[in-house]
């Protein structure tokens, strides 16, 4: 790509005790320049370049309530950062002029842990993730004269593009067999359902304004010292 500059990101973190309790915070901030050039680099179609700056700042913490009772939080939320909520939103859409709008977009993961005893661990956590609409009008002129305006972007009518997915997952992480030197064997279980919601739907068209999924999975992980 034609960026000036790769991605900044600036994060800070701190983590202490209350009383006998642990907790630790962290916030970050992202900086991405993004440029696109259009033309053919002739003299009839020279090179032209758009350029723009998206911002993002995220806040995570991980706290300590009671013994082994931990609230877990993250908050990620900005413009032109969509490709880091694993790349389920995209960075930003060109306008009908060449320049550049950057998308916003946003992320969460919540929820609590729990160790039931030494080798149990027991988690319930709520994640989402809101992606903004974005639209641009094209016109084009056909044959006979007549301009057509088309919408392009991100969430314009007709599309199905997302602008929501949550997801609920429960899980448990047994530890059957652990040595400092060797290593350690675990037993995961997972169940999540899935909720997504697009920006536009067709009722006409019998499609449903949204869709959802229940999933499990189950997974046997050794895991190095």
């Amino acid at each position: 790509t034609p960026n000036v500059a790769p991605d900044i990101i600036l994060k800070a973190a701190y983590d202490g005790h209350a009383g006998d309790k642990l907790f630790h915070v962290e916030a970050g901030g992202l900086v991405s320049n993004f440029k696109v050039e259009e033309g053919a680099g002739t003299a009839k179609s020279p090179f032209v370049s758009n350029s723009t700056t998206g911002y993002a700042g995220e806040f995570n913490s991980n706290l300590e309530l009671f013994k082994n009772f931990h609230l877990v939080e993250n908050l990620f939320w900005g413009e032109g950062n969509g490709r880091y909520i694993f790349g389920l939103a995209p960075d930003f859409i060109v306008n009908a002029n060449g320049s550049i709008s950057p998308l916003h977009s946003g992320s969460t993961v919540d929820g609590f842990e729990v160790n039931l005893g030494k080798n149990t661990l027991l988690s319930l956590l709520y994640g989402g993730v809101y992606i903004g609409r974005d639209v641009t009008v094209v016109p084009s002129v056909g044959t006979t004269g007549k301009v057509t305006l088309t919408k392009y972007g991100y969430g314009y009518v007709g599309s199905n593009q997302n602008r929501a997915i949550q997801e609920g997952t429960a899980d448990i992480v047994q530890t059957l067999w652990s040595n400092p030197s060797y290593g350690k064997l675990s037993l995961i279980i997972q169940y999540s359902y899935l909720n997504r919601n697009p920006w536009y739907y067709s009722a006409s068209a019998g499609a449903p304004n949204g869709g959802h999924v229940n999933m499990g999975y189950v997974d046997l992980r050794y895991t190095l010292p």
